[in-house]
């Protein structure tokens, strides 16, 4: 009897040695707080969490195991041990079966609540990783911003202009508000003086009015004059002479009027290094209707590669310069007969 009291004491010390504290365990995991150099991914979180499950069934079942062998000493050592009868194994064997039922309920749970970590981890990942690129961004743009505030400290101190005191703000108010007023006189007296000139141009369009009435009832009245004028006769004969040279020079061929506002020139251009090798182009005026500002202009002649027709002509067709646009189509044309 002796000697089982003794491997009992022994048990027990042994026991106390192992530093077996389960219930200071559970309450020093409750109260555990992770370090925040530790965490990370949600990913880690997980496999540290898995890991310190399975640590913790590890110690269940030693804490069982030992539980079981405490009870089975302090039995077979006990002086008077229970008389256990079919009875109470009946009641144990109901209590392990409920037990037996919560515990598969709590799996049950416990592997829903795990297909649900499951399924809501990569949804977990992306929030994570949309957080860590949004505060990224917010660091950057804090930084961006300091550094923006610091360069505008340092412009303004490099570059610092008067500063205006009360006394020169109100002066400077005073000497705007006169030039306003000096300018508000001016504009006063420049639509005075444009009044005057409406009606001065009114009076004069009255007097062309008259005046070319009355030419016009002195050439019913009187007739046209008999016999040319010399003078006319010579202005005909440089202007006939001034066509002439210039057909010759620029090799104007024809000129033909298609409608009342169309005109087309048609130019015979060959190369001088190259007497067979020649080119016609057309170019077609076309003026707004009872006036003489062109319209549009239509160059043929060319290829499409060769030439730009609308580039070229705009610019001309805006100003209103025939001449210009003549003269930048023929040269052109010419450049193009030169040898390459």
């Amino acid at each position: 009897m002796d000697d089982h009291v003794k491997q009992a004491q022994a048990l027990a010390l042994s026991c106390e040695q192992a530093g077996l504290h389960i219930a200071s365990a559970s309450e020093e995991y409750r109260s555990h707080r992770f370090k925040e150099d530790k965490l990370g991914l949600p990913a880690a979180l997980a496999s540290d969490t898995s890991l310190k499950i399975k640590h913790m069934r590890r110690i269940k079942l030693k804490y069982l195991e030992v539980c079981a062998q405490d009870q089975y000493i302090k039995c077979i050592v006990a002086d008077d041990p229970p008389e256990i009868g079919d009875e109470d194994t009946e009641v144990v064997l109901e209590e392990s079966l409920r037990t037996k039922a919560t515990l598969k309920e709590s799996k049950a749970a416990l592997a829903e609540k795990y297909e649900d970590i499951r399924r809501l981890a990569p949804l977990v990942q992306d929030d994570y990783d949309k957080v860590t690129r949004a505060h990224k961004e917010a660091s950057d743009l804090a930084s961006r911003e300091l550094d923006t505030r610091l360069a505008l400290v340092r412009s303004r101190r490099d570059h610092s202009g008067p500063r205006y005191t009360v006394a020169s703000a109100e002066e400077k108010a005073a000497s705007q508000v006169q030039d306003m007023q000096t300018m508000e006189l001016d504009l006063q007296r420049n639509k005075q003086r444009l009044a005057q000139y409406k009606e001065r141009m009114k009076e004069l369009y009255k007097e062309e009015s008259r005046l070319r009435s009355e030419r016009a009832e002195l050439e019913k009245k009187y007739g046209q004059r008999s016999g040319p004028n010399p003078e006319d006769a010579a202005t005909r004969e440089r202007y006939l002479e001034t066509i002439s040279a210039h057909c010759a020079l620029e090799g104007l061929q024809s000129t033909h009027i298609a409608a009342e506002n169309e005109l087309r020139l048609t130019y015979d251009l060959s190369s001088s290094e190259n007497s067979t090798s020649s080119r016609r182009i057309v170019i077609a005026l076309i003026f707004i209707p009872n006036s003489r500002r062109l319209s549009h202009a239509v160059v043929e002649g060319f290829d499409e590669d060769e030439l730009d027709g609308d580039a070229l002509t705009s610019a001309y067709v805006n100003a209103n310069d025939v001449p210009g646009l003549v003269a930048s189509v023929l040269n052109h044309g010419r450049k193009l007969l030169q040898p390459r």
